[in-house]
């Protein structure tokens, strides 16, 4: 048999307790309003009645609805996560591929031709590798938490977790690994929040969506934008902010 939830308790045992204190009072007082106005304690009791049935039936398909919610994102995570490491072992693959390569071309002196099919070959691995980090970096342990923190947004219009300290240094390792950022931010003292933006116009997600990874509104959004790129002595300019920081790390 399914357990009842202890929110479900809690509210059907408020509104019981709520509904029998007030019948009492009415009992009390009724000598005393009978005559200033007539009040049907059947009606109310038999309407309440109808209330709590609405009401359960309410927070049942809403917290039935929350738990599909999670059960989807928990096998999605689950896919993700095996797809990462089998991605994690292709690219150590592509990585032992091209040191193979690299050492063929350096041994290879003479034959003009052959060094230039093993370039050929050598460019082609380093695209598939870097095809590859960019898969691995979508399926990371803080992109996957921005993802349920973005779908908690779109569900309830606000989201409990937030992108920790951790998760903004995995995902300045994934999208800055040389420290680019980090660099300016030192010289420009972007303050922790500024530097987090920065890192967040490297991906695609739209402001909106920034705001919310950085618990900020619509309108906070464009305000950091500006106060970035007044730090940097430029003035403000739709998606300049964006192009000037991707310039940086690319």
């Amino acid at each position: 048999m399914k357990k009842i939830s202890h929110p479900t308790i809690t509210f059907l045992a408020i509104t019981t307790l709520a509904l029998t204190i007030t019948g009492w009072c009415w009992n009390q007082l009724s000598p005393f309003l009978s005559g200033i106005f007539v009040f049907d304690i059947k009606e109310y009791f038999k309407t309440s009645f109808y209330g709590i049935i609405l009401c359960t039936i309410w927070l049942y398909t809403t917290r039935k609805r929350h738990k599909e919610t999670i059960k989807l994102f928990r096998a999605k995570k689950e896919r993700m996560d095996q797809g990462y490491q089998s991605l994690q072992k292709e690219l150590k693959q592509k990585e032992i591929q091209i040191e193979q390569l690299q050492y063929k071309l350096t041994c290879q002196q003479s034959d003009i031709n052959k060094k230039a099919t093993l370039q050929k070959e050598l460019r082609n691995l380093n695209a598939q590798r870097d095809i590859l980090l960019q898969e691995i970096i979508q399926h990371s342990d803080a992109r996957t938490k921005i993802e349920h923190i973005l779908i908690d947004y779109k569900q309830k219009g606000h989201s409990k977790e937030t992108l920790s300290e951790k998760d903004w240094r995995s995902l300045a390792n994934e999208l800055d690994q040389k420290d680019i950022i980090l660099q300016y931010s030192n010289q420009f003292c972007f303050t922790p929040s500024e530097q987090n933006y920065c890192y967040l116009l490297l991906t695609d997600y739209s402001a909106t969506d920034r705001g919310k990874l950085l618990q900020l509104t619509r309108q906070t959004v464009y305000r950091r934008e500006h106060d970035i790129l007044t730090k940097l002595g430029e003035n403000y300019e739709a998606g300049k902010l964006k192009n000037i920081v991707r310039k940086w790390v690319n």
